[in-house]
């Protein structure tokens, strides 16, 4: 296994040539606090950046890079300054020819508008993970309007339809096409639209999944350890599962592959990894198999996610240069039951799995004597249940 080399976005690689060149340029003081994030200088990141945030920001370029900024801080306002996606040109934000459409013959919702008498239309945008991440929206939005109309990915319709009442209406993006609708909205934009963060309300999964074999040791954790290969970060944030191989042999831990795609084989070259069978093939069948699971180990991609969101206790593993979506914590108020598990310098994996290690030694309940979990305060895992 060797070290990955820090990722650099491109902004930072043409702004960091003429790093402080224009000081008056906020984008010179984002690309010189990148430098000091990516080697894990997390004071000096934030030295910097209080010098960026006090500029006039007037380009949707400055107002992009204050918003990651504002997220990482905490500070719910960066959800405005996204809105820029639409002009400021990135891989997150693909338009379809479905989505101009609709555009051109409706208005957006401001997020002021009464929706008593309106149906709502949400367009799916960006990675699955996102999609995941917003669907606590759903519900508060449904208490506003007359009735919602929701496009999500055909792998997390499973999940969507058994998660919502009878005043969403759940269609595949790319395949179905509404046809009645009074407004719409883009799916990440119900942060900026609702100004705060909804209460959680852990989802749940379908249940069409059979269920596992009677346990044979104490905790049964899965894992996850790649996500999409065509992201732009994914070299960074996934991982070989070899760097698991220590943990994999643990005598008190049924590990169970959360894994899906090209990489899922890997499994195959650890015997106390288990694979399901029948294979994985949507959201609401992983999250059949994660609600059986006592813990969640991932990188960050769609299943950490989901696990977050299904209230499951879960280690999510990220890269020093990761999501500024997820803050600069251990911590994130969007999942109250993941812990954030950060590389301490760029590519070392082998660090966070021995800090996994040590936090794994306190999930584990000893003697098959229930313990306070050690991700979620306010869960009480059982060796017997």
């Amino acid at each position: 296994m060797t070290e990955q080399e820090p990722y650099v976005p491109a902004f930072a690689i043409a702004c960091g040539e003429h790093a402080l060149q224009d000081p008056t340029n906020p984008l010179s003081w984002y690309a010189r606090a990148h430098e000091y994030r990516a080697t894990g200088d997390i004071p000096g990141w934030l030295a910097t950046i209080e010098t960026a945030l006090a500029m006039p920001h007037y380009s949707p370029e400055q107002r992009w890079h204050r918003a990651w900024t504002q997220m990482a801080r905490g500070e719910w306002s960066g959800w405005s300054d996204y809105e820029v996606r639409t002009l400021y040109a990135d891989d997150r934000s693909p338009r379809t020819t479905a989505d101009d459409w609709v555009r051109w013959i409706r208005d957006p919702w401001d997020g002021r508008e009464d929706l008593s008498d309106k149906t709502i239309l949400v367009l799916s945008e960006q990675g699955v993970g996102d999609n995941i991440q917003m669907l606590r929206y759903l519900a508060p939005l449904a208490d506003r309007a007359k009735s919602v109309i929701v496009k999500v990915y055909p792998r997390l319709v499973p999940l969507v339809q058994c998660n919502v009442d009878e005043r969403v209406t759940v269609m595949i993006n790319g395949v179905d096409k509404p046809f009645m609708f009074d407004r719409y909205t883009n799916m990440m934009s119900l942060p900026h639209l609702f100004g705060t963060l909804p209460a959680f309300v852990p989802w749940q999964g379908p249940g069409r999944r059979s269920r596992l074999p009677a346990r044979m040791r104490p905790v049964r954790a899965g894992i996850c350890w790649a996500g999409n290969p065509f992201y732009g970060n994914d070299e960074q944030r996934s991982m070989p599962l070899a760097y698991f191989a220590p943990l994999l042999d643990r005598p008190d831990i049924e590990w169970y592959s959360l894994q899906v795609g090209d990489r899922a084989g890997d499994a195959d070259r650890y015997p106390s990894l288990r694979r399901p069978w029948p294979p994985l093939v949507n959201f609401g069948e992983t999250a059949d198999l994660i609600a059986e699971l006592d813990l969640v180990v991932s990188v960050d991609t769609a299943v950490g996610h989901l696990a977050g969101c299904l209230d499951v206790p879960t280690y999510l593993l990220l890269p020093i240069v990761s999501d500024l979506r997820w803050g600069l914590g251990d911590r994130t108020a969007w999942y109250p039951s993941v812990r954030l598990v950060r590389q301490s310098a760029a590519g070392d994996w082998g660090g966070v799995m021995s800090r996994l290690g040590d936090m794994l030694d306190q999930f584990v309940p000893s003697d098959g004597v229930a313990v306070p979990d050690a991700v979620h305060p306010n869960r009480v895992l059982s060796a017997t249940h």
